[in-house]
This record gives structure tokens, C-alpha cells and sequence, in this order.
């Protein structure tokens, strides 16, 4: 079973894309003014500097918006059923983390809070109790109602890691 629903990662996505491009565009700009003057002032390197740095994070939004567009995957192989989750670190760059469901205790729809925003996310639940939170299933803060499509999906997920614990 694969599961992939929410605009986060093409938000990010998108976003990350159009700020990588700004900022590569004034870097571009303020090092083609630095190289045709003769003494470079302090505000022009600042700018340089500024807009790379910008550039660099932007890079950094669009390798999660990626992230979250790969998709949940619930593997019922004869070894031995496994959920794997897409993740993104600096060390490791886009990577899956892969849960037996024998060790998930549960697999739920979490609200994230955030200081101006949130969302919904899917949270997998260890047995453990060590939470992994996962991007490629979110919704909106008011959009995700009782009923609604991310619900159903997440419940769906969650009955399927049940059977697979059971059988």
C-alpha cells in the first residue's frame, strides 16, 4: 500500500523553488556589480553574502518539499511486514526510515503547532513510545474535518498495519 496525500511538499516545493531562484538571481546581480567596480563597498558584499546564505536555505525548503512527495510505504512481505517513511536530514540527505509493524504501537493523524501555523500530520506511534512524524500525509489546519479524505486514508493505514501485526 502507498500513501501520498497533502500539499505540503509541493507547497514547499514550489516555494523553495521560487526563493532559490530570487536569491540566485540578486547573487548573480550583486557579483556581476562587485566585479566591474574598482573599490567594493561594504553593502555589496553584505548582499552577496546575505542572498547565498538565502539561497543555500531555500535549497533546504525544497529537499523537504521532496521528501514529503515521496510516498508511505506499507510492505507485506513474507520476512516480515514494514512501514517506511520518507525523512530529510542535513547528514543524510532524503532517506526512509523503516518501521517493522510489529514494533508500531500506532499509527494516527497528529495536529503539529506551530507559532503562526499548523497542520495535520501522519504520527507513527513505537512501541517504545518515540514518535516519527511524516509529511507525505498532512492537511490543512481547518481542512482536515471527521470525514475527510486525509481521515479515511490515515484510518485505512492504520487498519492495514493492524492486519499486518495480526497475520
Amino acid at each position: 500500500m502507498k500513501v501520498r496525500m497533502g500539499t505540503y511538499g509541493a507547497f514547499n516545493l514550489v516555494l523553495g523553488a521560487l526563493s532559490v531562484i530570487v536569491f540566485a538571481t540578486i547573487a548573480l546581480v550583486v557579483g556581476n556589480a562587485i566585479s566591474d567596480e574598482a573599490h567594493t563597498s561594504t553593502w555589496t558584499v553584505v548582499a552577496l553574502i546575505g542572498s547565498s546564505v538565502l539561497g543555500l536555505a531555500s535549497l533546504l525548503v525544497v529537499a523537504e518539499g521532496l521528501s514529503a512527495l515521496r510516498p508511505v510505504v506499507l510492505t507485506t512481505d513474507p520476512g516480515g511486514a514494514a512501514l517506511s517513511l520518507p525523512r530529510f536530514t542535513l547528514r543524510r540527505g532524503l532517506t526512509r526510515v523503516v518501521v517493522p509493524v510489529d514494533e508500531i504501537k500506532d499509527v494516527e493523524f497528529d495536529f503539529l503547532r506551530l507559532n503562526r501555523t499548523g497542520r495535520w500530520q501522519l504520527v507513527v506511534t513505537r512501541v517504545d513510545g518515540s514518535e516519527i512524524r511524516c509529511d507525505s500525509v498532512t492537511g490543512a489546519a481547518k481542512m482536515v474535518v471527521e470525514g475527510s479524505e486525509q481521515r479515511r486514508l490515515v484510518q485505512q493505514l492504520h487498519n492495514e498495519v493492524v492486519a499486518a501485526q495480526r497475520g
